[in-house]
């Protein structure tokens, strides 16, 4: 214990990152918040799939992808996560996901 500290003293963990047994279920919680909070609404059928009016946003562990009629539906939604923290990588159109031909 470094010079100075007492033993009283807790840390709190503020973030947890990959390798940790909850890294996913955190990563999924904090999606879901960020979805929430611009507007989407999580499926009853699937809690992976989050819709907003015409605009659709399918997760699986680190990925997602917005699928809407609407290229600007889908950059608004891009637009807005990014708003509220979120680090989005856009690949563009989308030709495979998860080995599937789309």
């Amino acid at each position: 214990m470094a010079d100075g500290l007492k033993r009283t003293h807790v840390l709190k963990l503020l973030k947890i990152g990959y390798g940790q047994k909850q890294a996913g279920r955190v990563w999924y919680n904090h999606l879901k918040k960020g979805l929430l909070d611009i507007g989407f609404i999580q499926s009853g059928m699937d809690e992976c799939i989050f819709y907003c009016d015409k605009t659709v946003f399918l997760c699986y562990v680190d990925g997602g992808i917005f699928a809407s009629p609407n290229q600007e539906d889908i950059d608004k939604a891009i637009i807005d996560l990014s708003n509220v923290n979120f680090d989005i990588e856009d690949k563009g159109n989308v030709k495979d996901y998860l080995g599937m031909t789309i």
